[in-house]
């Protein structure tokens, strides 16, 4: 994995925090997968299983940075109903907001925010409110699809998985 540019200073973490720890391989993930009903009950809902990992690193010190560059990653991982067998991801930054994490993607490739739902069970994924976000490719490239919010593909409600079904961030 390469640096990004958008560095989480200490002290500024702001409500990164209160998602996870400002430590140095700290992690947190929340996933769910929608059951036959719930699509049943939303045939316009694409989406059919979503994750969503955090994680906070803090990169070796270097020539610009003496005490390393710090970030908060994300990852989000969907299967959609027209491609149940694949799953689509792309990785990004995170940051803080007013009673939301921004999480975008670099490459112009849109972004979500985050929300807790129930503290610390549960989380809201909001699409709407970014309109899109990328998957699969940096650039528009044939292999991407773009995420949109939709009838039913607005905000998705997920729930914290156990440490083990949550990847290090050196291992996405």
């Amino acid at each position: 994995m390469t640096a990004a540019s958008a560095e989480v200073l200490p002290g500024k973490e702001g409500n990164l925090a209160e998602f996870l720890p400002p430590k140095r391989g700290e992690r947190v993930c929340f996933a769910r997968s929608y059951d036959a009903a719930h699509l049943a009950k939303h045939p316009k809902q694409t989406v059919s299983s979503i994750k969503f990992s955090l994680a906070y690193f803090r990169h070796d010190p270097d020539e610009y940075r003496k005490d390393g560059q710090r970030n908060y990653y994300f990852k989000l991982e969907v299967r959609q109903r027209k491609r149940p067998n694949k799953t689509l991801s792309v990785v990004g930054d995170c940051f803080p907001g007013n009673g939301v994490i921004h999480c975008g993607v670099e490459c112009d490739g849109g972004g979500i925010q985050v929300k807790w739902r129930d503290k610390p069970k549960s989380i809201l994924i909001d699409l709407a409110a970014t309109g899109r976000i990328r998957l699969d490719n940096c650039g528009g490239e044939e292999n991407s699809v773009e995420l949109t919010p939709g009838a039913d593909d607005n905000t998705f409600l997920l729930t914290r998985t156990s440490e083990a079904a949550c990847p290090i961030y050196d291992k996405w």
